[in-house]
């Protein structure tokens, strides 16, 4: 379970202090499907960060299966993130010269997964989003689609629990789109946390609840089958 409690973080923007999220307080249950929605500048992605440990609170806690991550230290939140989060953005950020097996094999690295089990896993995971036959393609010869798997299976491969996925198919056509979102869909189906950040309500209509923010705020926390705009 994530469980946040009156979490603020405030940016200073010249001479302008902005509550990009202020005093949230909400509870993620295990193998729950939750989509943020609200307009640019809302404190969507801010939001996400904090979860994933990519940025810090200004206060308040978030505590993640009892853990605080709020008060964990560099190395720790390196572990966290490593092993409890797995991230996907609208940008991908892969290495366009790399292969597909090494823009996936990289997480394996850096999790320090011995060698030996690092080509299984990645074939494994490859598999699951339909990419097996292109792990010796570089990323640059890809589609937006196929690098937005590429990410995913990057995202997926150290099996972490929570997937955080921040506007997935911002760049995508509406096909491409309703792959990967269908591919989030079975993720939770196997029983991962997914908190996916969107500006489209029929993606996040596929989530079992709907959190809308305006200003930092939650305004609506309700299940998707009941939110309207």
């Amino acid at each position: 379970m994530i469980v946040l409690d009156n979490v603020c973080r405030t940016f200073r923007i010249g001479e302008e202090l902005v509550k990009a999220v202020d005093h949230i307080s909400l509870k993620i249950n295990d193998n729950e499907f939750v989509a943020v929605v609200g307009r640019s500048g809302s404190g969507k992605s801010t939001l996400m960060n904090l979860i994933g440990a990519l940025d810090h609170v200004d206060s308040g806690s978030i505590i993640v299966n009892g853990t605080d991550i709020t008060k964990l230290n560099n190395r720790d939140l390196a572990e966290y993130r490593l092993k409890s989060t797995g991230f996907i953005f609208q940008a991908f950020h892969l290495e366009p010269l790399y292969t597909v097996y090494d823009n996936v094999r990289i997480a394996l690295m850096i999790a320090d997964i011995p060698p030996r089990l690092q080509k299984e896993k990645v074939i494994n995971v490859l598999k699951k989003v339909g990419l097996e036959s292109k792990n010796g393609v570089k990323v640059s010869k890809l589609s937006g689609g196929e690098r937005q798997r590429v990410a995913i299976a990057r995202a997926i491969v150290n099996d972490a629990p929570i997937i955080l996925a921040d506007e997935p198919c911002g760049n995508l056509d509406s096909l491409n789109s309703g792959l990967i979102m269908d591919l989030l869909k079975t993720l939770h189906k196997y029983g991962k946390t997914i908190i996916l950040v969107t500006h489209n309500i029929n993606d996040a209509k596929c989530a079992d609840r709907i959190i809308e923010l305006k200003d930092g705020r939650v305004i609506r926390d309700e299940a998707s089958d009941l939110f309207s705009i």
